[in-house]
């Protein structure tokens, strides 16, 4: 006799995006501000400025490639993650180290089978949505089923 499989299938808040993506800009000024406050030669904080600045974009560029390929993440009891694109389409994904799931909110680290290295952050309410209840307690069980180390 075969059982229903156990998954929680969660759909990122757009504005939650939004607000990330505002605030990784805002972060990225502000680093450039304290850069350009060193005590350095004009020459060395601008080098160091336009790196810090290569970076953050880099950083920006992966979280909306990430953002665009999914709209909703499935997350199993086995452990196994997968997203769904826009057509209904899966994409594998995996759980990287430092994935994080409290009562009310969760950030996902996630990458995709092309290496693409992605974070999502998530909230929900148990009391409210089945789904996040669903994702608590397969985050709660998640060693017995070999889950990602260091999260």
């Amino acid at each position: 006799m075969s059982s229903a499989v156990y998954e929680a299938e969660l759909a990122p808040d757009d504005s939650i995006r939004l607000g990330l993506l505002l605030f990784a800009c805002s972060a990225s000024l502000a680093g450039l501000l304290l850069i350009l406050s060193w005590p350095a030669t004009a020459a060395a904080k601008a080098a160091v400025g336009l790196v810090w600045l290569l970076a953050c974009a880099a950083e920006v560029h992966a979280f909306r490639r990430g953002m665009s390929r999914i709209c909703r993440i499935r997350i199993c009891a086995d452990g196994s993650v997968v997203g769904v694109d826009r057509t209904g389409a899966t994409l594998a994904l995996r759980l990287l180290p430092g994935t994080v799931v409290l009562d009310r909110f969760g950030w996902l680290r996630l990458r995709f089978d092309d290496g693409l290295r992605y974070g999502e952050l998530l909230a929900g309410n148990a009391a409210e949505n089945e789904q996040w209840r669903r994702l608590l307690v397969i985050w709660r069980q998640r060693r017995r089923f070999g889950g990602p180390p260091g999260s």
